[in-house]
């Protein structure tokens, strides 16, 4: 600190303490801890600013943004800024741009800006770095009075620190006169910092945004020493004449400072100007011109050196900064002489030999550029070391766990500073480990909890802290205290937790944890706990599903875990969520169930529960409903799978035809339209893929009136453009819905090779239909196709391949997926075509298609059945009953076959 010109004098210790503690209650609360400045105190001479020894110098460093509130930048005025400007940027300078009369600023809300500037100027000082304390205002006259008081207070807390340079306007407008308004103004501030701080650097603007020097130079503040004149610059804007009116004030003996420089345009945006900028730079380092950076800050403006959102506590690596904000790094870190002078040797390093294992410690090294230290080890004092540490240590202290017992290890220190300067050696320690009993036990285990469950008790606790944990025991007693069993056997627990299985429903169990060591060390007690186990119903039955038949419905479920599981029971109800009655007469044993003779069309809902052997019934289940319906008749396929622009019609019933078409194209393609024998086919889907080159597939299909209609068998397919490779497949199918031929549809597509194989979404099925499958590839390959899917046709193209594929559904879900042998863009398409519903032959109760003995036998079951519920689809005359009447029908269709 710098107190060269108080003067002391020799009036007794009591005067020396009172003089003391009247410095110590007149420096306000925030002065800071001083690391000194790298060039010590700064002075004036001629044009030059110098250091403590006469030398002119240089530095470089960084402007943070304005201070005011709500603005964005006051968020990186904190400490751990400064620090990683200093250890990354290498910066020497930095400037606290406190916004005075702008909204925000320090006139509205004094003590937030306040605070913010001195946040910055407390870690700059006790980082080494010098400071600006910027008044940041463009009409800094109308606020005389504001200024001097700030500036008192600020010369008052730090004008002891040869850090601290006073900034008092930064940029006056063009408006604004230097003989008449910044110049009385200025030395009306510097008269007031001067009767506090008779030297440390004031700095002083210049009208027209602090670029007229020259005319501040002709007519420069006399009666005070130490003055400088800032320069400020945005490179894309300002070029040689504004060097030229520099050089002018230089000549003219004031010395410059540049606290302000953009390397883009004067409003803060534009793009970046490296070559200007880099002239600016020769300019100022001929000139030994100190400079700062605008602007510390994030905002989405060209001057910002950091992108939006960048961390506010420095750690930024290159992503995280703007063009202009990399170009000024480089220009900072660069600037000035290099850091040749290595850090002290570290002090008071001191080892202490534990079992296996040395701690050392030292003091930390006072060095404001510190980065690290070094610990090396050698066998024999003064002898070959070795360096433990792979990254330097940035504590103060060591644990070596690559000792031996035994064996006598010798240790030094280096500290390492930002520059990778290493010091000298610290002095030379050493220490012996040794084989240490370990007698000392376990702390008890914390937190014991028991649940009660059925036959079982479940036991846990906290995780044991120590390092040599070995494991823990479990005992238990059934009395409280004991005597108690050890339930582990001679096997240590290695998890806080355990499971009791061998507890008995309605007894109470104490027990207790202990935890034992890796010498064998045994804890004292844990707290006890207790608990009694109750025989609790078995858990709701899961994975409940129903699959509707013919006037049945199929039932399925997981089976319970239980070990106690008597069996289950099914309920079934017409409405959702109540009104459920129970099916089974006695418990089922196996998980699934059959409900038979049921009404097609009706939906019927069902939950399922468990039973344990002491009766005890589960919760529901998951309810799931289903609809009994007739079956349906199978999609079949007639005649073959065929390519090209003709397919003869097949015979059949409830016929459709399905045509797909495949193609690669050097631009956008599309099949527009089909017809069949003048007959337009009905677009079911296509998809494409691909930019200068396309992939395309579609499907088209015709039904039985179109079949009927066709004038011929040819295809005539209507593309957007001819394409340069294409191919086209079609089939007959029979046994098709014609009024709703086609369901569920599902496409995928890649531009690149993978993924491989390429897969649809899922298409839901019913029993009886034909899912078919179709996809292109812009190579000439092989298709495989997957999921049980059949391979129907393959056709190489020129330069790609097409393919179709198919597969009978029987109502669960299908995903059409294909694998290709030489995979580029490719698209996949997926359809389902709908089965028709078949008609039921009354009688036919065994569902073979025919009305026979086999349905004799069930008819006469129901024989003057009155049940109506079970007779409904048999009791033709609504009578609940099954009669003669209903026999002359079932007689009528004997023998009979569909």
């Amino acid at each position: 600190m710098k107190f060269d010109h108080l003067k002391i004098p020799q009036i007794g210790f009591i005067k020396v303490v009172i003089v003391c503690l009247l410095v110590y209650l007149i420096i306000p609360p925030y002065a800071a801890q001083a690391a000194p400045p790298p060039e010590g105190a700064l002075s004036v001479s001629g044009n030059r600013i110098v250091n403590q020894n006469s030398d002119p110098v240089s530095f470089a460093g960084n402007s943070l943004f304005w201070s005011n509130d709500g603005w964005g930048g006051e968020k990186y005025y904190n400490a751990s800024v400064v620090n990683w400007l200093k250890s990354d940027w290498k910066a020497t300078i930095v400037r606290a741009s406190m916004g005075v009369d702008e909204s925000g600023g320090y006139i509205d809300y004094p003590a937030s800006n306040k605070d913010k500037v001195t946040t910055v100027v407390d870690a700059a000082i006790a980082a080494g770095l010098y400071v600006i304390i910027d008044w940041h205002s463009h009409h800094a006259e109308d606020y005389q009075s504001e200024a001097i008081s700030f500036f008192q207070e600020m010369a008052t807390a730090y004008g002891s620190y040869d850090n601290v340079i006073y900034e008092i306007y930064n940029e006056p407008l063009n408006t604004a006169s230097w003989s008449g308004d910044v110049k009385p103004y200025a030395e009306a501030v510097i008269s007031a910092i001067r009767a506090i701080d008779p030297d440390n650097l004031i700095i002083v603007g210049s009208p027209t945004w602090s670029q007229d020097v020259d005319v501040a130079s002709l007519n420069p503040i006399t009666g005070y020493s130490n003055i400088a004149y800032t320069l400020h610059f945005y490179a894309a804007t300002h070029k040689q004449s504004l060097r030229d009116k520099a050089t002018t004030a230089l000549n003219n003996g004031i010395a410059l400072m540049v606290t302000e420089w953009g390397t883009c345009d004067a409003s803060g945006g534009g793009s970046v100007d490296e070559t200007s900028t880099n002239q600016w730079m020769d300019f100022l380092s001929d000139n030994d011109i100190s400079h700062c950076n605008w602007a510390l800050n994030d905002k989405d403006e060209t001057a910002s050196a950091l992108v939006p959102g960048a961390s506010t506590t420095g750690g930024w690596i290159d992503s995280d900064l703007t063009q202009s904000g990399l170009l000024a790094r480089n220009i900072i870190i660069g600037w000035g002489p290099a850091d040749i002078n290595a850090p002290a040797a570290p002090t008071g390093l001191a080892a202490t030999a534990g079992d296996a294992v040395v701690s050392l410690n030292w003091n930390d090294n006072g060095e404001g550029d510190l980065n690290g230290y070094n610990i090396y080890r050698s066998l024999t004092s003064g002898g070959s070391q070795t360096k433990l540490n792979g990254a330097l240590l940035t504590s103060s202290d060591y644990i070596d766990n690559t000792v031996t017992n035994g064996t006598t290890y010798y240790y030094v220190v280096t500290a390492v500073d930002t520059s990778s300067n290493e010091s000298d050696d610290s002095g030379e320690v050493s220490a012996t480990p040794e084989d240490i009993p370990d007698t000392t036990p376990p702390d008890a285990p914390t937190g014991l909890a028991a649940t009660a469950g059925d036959a079982s008790i479940s036991l846990n606790w906290n995780d044991n802290g120590e390092g040599d944990l070995d494991g823990y025991n479990i005992y238990r007693s059934l009395t409280s205290g004991g005597p108690r069993t050890k339930l582990n056997g001679s096997t240590l627990l290695e998890n806080s937790d355990y499971t009791d299985n061998t507890a008995a429903n309605g007894t109470i169990y104490y027990y207790i944890v202990t935890a034992v060591d890796t010498s064998e060390n045994e804890s004292e007690d844990s707290s006890e706990v207790y608990a009694t186990p109750v025989d609790a119903p078995p858990a709701a039955p899961t994975g409940l599903t129903a699959a509707a038949g013919n006037r049945t419905v199929s039932l399925d479920w997981d089976d319970n875990g239980e070990g106690d599981i008597d069996g289950y029971n099914v309920y079934r109800s017409t409405t959702s969520g109540s009104g459920y009655s129970l099916l089974n007469v006695s418990l089922l044993s196996s998980s699934d169930y059959i409900d038979n003779s049921l009404n097609n069309g009706t939906t019927y809902y069902y939950v399922v529960t468990a039973v344990d052997l002491a009766a005890n019934e589960s919760a529901v289940s998951g309810e799931v409903s289903a609809t009994p319906q007739l079956p349906g008749t199978d999609v079949e396929i007639i005649g073959s799978w065929t390519t090209g622009l003709s397919h003869t019609r097949e015979n059949g019933t409830s016929r459709a035809l399905i045509f797909i078409a495949h193609a690669e194209e050097a631009g956008a393609i599309s099949l527009d339209s089909v017809t069949y024998g003048g007959q337009p086919m009905t677009k079911i889907i296509d998809t494409v893929v691909g930019t200068s080159y396309q992939a395309y597939v579609a499907a088209y299909i015709l039904d039985e009136a179109g079949i009927t209609a066709a004038a011929s068998n040819t295809f005539a397919p209507a593309w957007s453009t001819t394409p340069d490779d294409y191919s086209y497949t079609s089939v007959f199918l029979q046994n098709v819905d014609q009024a709703d031929s086609v369901g569920a549809t599902a496409e995928n597509s890649s531009a690149t090779s993978t993924p491989n194989p390429i897969t649809t979404a899922v298409l839901s099925t019913d029993d009886g239909d034909l899912v078919i499958d179709a996809a292109t590839c812009g190579n000439p390959s092989n298709y495989t196709f997957e999921n049980d899917f059949t391979k129907a046709l393959e056709q190489d193209m020129a330069s790609s391949t097409g393919a179709a594929g198919y597969k009978f559904a029987t109502g669960a879900d299908e995903t059409p997926s294909v694998s290709n042998s030489s995979v580029n863009r490719q698209v996949l398409i997926g359809f389902v075509v709908q089965a028709a519903d078949a008609e039921w032959l009354y009688g036919d109760l065994n569902y073979d298609n025919k009305v026979d003995m086999y349905d004799l036998d069930d008819f006469l079951w129901f024989w003057l059945n009155d049940n109506c519920e079970e007779t409904a689809e048999l009791d033709l005359n609504d009578d609940c009953l099954i009669d003669f009447y209903e026999f002359s029908f079932f007689a009528q269709n004997w023998l009979l076959e569909i």
